[in-house]
């Protein structure tokens, strides 16, 4: 079960229009956010989240650092991870990203109220 979500994105627009939308949407007990790569591992290191929703091209700790390094701390080592990003991954660089450790979802931003059910249903499956 999918109670706490921590969404992870450097644009404070996007930030807030996809926090408050994660929220509004009624999947989750939690919405956590944070800004920046670095920020995320912060609060990976203290507390368990049951899934992350993040931006690719992050400040400070990129995506790619932020998913490998998660995966290595205790609380966050399972933790699935759907990527939501604007950046143009080439078909091998599509298949590296989903070849780190446990991501299991990658679609364009931004991130919509849509998305939420198909990324649950993937992590029923």
């Amino acid at each position: 079960m999918i109670n706490r979500v921590l969404y992870v994105e450097d644009d404070p627009v996007s930030l807030f229009v996809g926090f408050t939308m994660l929220r509004e949407s009624n999947a989750f007990d939690e919405v956590l956010s944070a800004k920046n790569g670095k920020e995320a591992l912060d609060m990976l290191k203290e507390e368990s989240v049951d899934l992350m929703i993040m931006d690719f091209s992050l400040p400070l700790v990129d995506g790619e650092e932020l998913i490998r390094t998660a995966a290595t701390y205790e609380l966050s080592k399972n933790t699935p991870i759907a990527v939501i990003t604007d950046m143009q991954f080439k078909e091998e660089d599509m298949t590296k990203l989903k070849s780190l450790p446990n991501v299991f979802f990658v679609d364009r931003k931004p991130i919509r109220k849509s998305q939420v059910p198909a990324m649950l249903e993937l992590l029923n499956k």
